[in-house]
């Protein structure tokens, strides 16, 4: 299912709060919500992606091979969590694989769409590139916290 996107979904989701109206309408023009069901992927790891999403609701369990044929759960996505940033800023193969752990709404940009109006626009770029930067950020550091307890060991030692 797809709906159209509007300027209160992205202020919402924190995107372009700081654009002026006109910004974010244009911003909100090249986008559209898609619907997705539990268990749906939304891509897989190795794929190449052409889009690019930030989650309005539900959540999604990014997963990945661990050399074997079962995959392992890595990181549970919800509200505003940016999906697919490695095609938008890489143009590169996903690096995991996106399940849907809840229904889910995404907001969904193209990404060739989202690059053009980026380019044209350098404040709709900076702002993009912005709110990108903060959620790869709060991302690091998830993982930082998990590796490190992955790796304390339950007596407080780091052996």
């Amino acid at each position: 299912m797809q709906d159209t996107a509007t300027p209160q979904m992205l202020r919402g989701l924190q995107i372009g709060n700081h654009l002026p109206e006109t910004d974010q309408i244009g911003l909100a023009d090249i986008a559209n919500v898609v619907s997705f069901s539990r268990d749906e992927r939304v891509f897989r790891e190795g794929d190449k992606h052409s889009f690019i999403y930030w989650l309005l609701d539900g959540s999604i369990s990014l997963e990945m091979s661990s050399g074997i044929p079962a995959t392992k759960a890595l990181l549970t996505l919800g509200h505003g969590d940016v999906l697919a940033w490695s095609a938008f800023l890489a143009g590169g193969r996903m690096t995991a694989t996106a399940r849907v752990a809840e229904p889910t709404r995404l907001l969904r940009f193209d990404i060739q769409e989202l690059r053009n109006l980026c380019q044209a626009n350098h404040e709709i770029g900076f702002r993009v590139m912005e709110h990108l930067a903060s959620q790869l950020a709060q991302r690091l550091l998830a993982t930082r916290l998990q590796l490190l307890d992955l790796f304390h060991s339950p007596n407080g030692s780091n052996e």
